[in-house]
């Protein structure tokens, strides 16, 4: 191993969003926990395109969030939704990760057209965090360098 590839990864952030949210819907218990299905009802985002220039645009209605109580201060959450860029297209967000002890931690995918000015975030694990805010969420995405 070289030093080049021991060394830890550089995050910088590559995209802002805040994202409202309806009441939870209560499905109840599952196999691995309490779950909890959270419906996402829009929202804005900021990034970093790919030359440098910030982009927005907005969150798209219909996604949601299967968020599991594993235990008390545990759980996971899932999240699948839509953003609309600058130009009309379509990119679609995965989201997964871990809420310990109210402490978010998540990996995130972007699926985008190769024409999208979000397209340079694709093929790419993005590192997240999530924290409460009025009528929803806010979630950074950092870009591993």
């Amino acid at each position: 191993m070289t030093a080049e590839t021991s060394a830890p990864p550089v995050l910088r952030s590559a995209i802002r969003l805040h994202v409202l949210v309806d009441p939870p819907v209560e499905v109840g218990e599952i196999s691995l926990g309490f779950r909890r299905v959270i419906p996402i009802t829009g929202g804005t985002w900021t990034a970093v395109g790919p030359d440098g220039g910030e982009l927005s645009g907005e969150v798209v209605p219909g996604g949601a969030d299967w968020n599991t109580e594993v235990e008390e201060g545990l759980q996971h959450v899932e999240a699948r939704y839509s953003l609309r860029a600058p130009d009309g297209s379509f990119v679609e967000v995965s989201n997964r990760g871990w809420v310990r002890d109210g402490v978010a931690r998540t990996a995130a995918t972007l699926e985008a057209p190769s024409s999208s000015p979000l397209a340079h975030l694709t093929r790419r694990t993005l590192l997240g965090t999530i924290a409460g805010a009025e009528g929803g969420v806010l979630i950074e995405l950092f870009l591993s360098e």
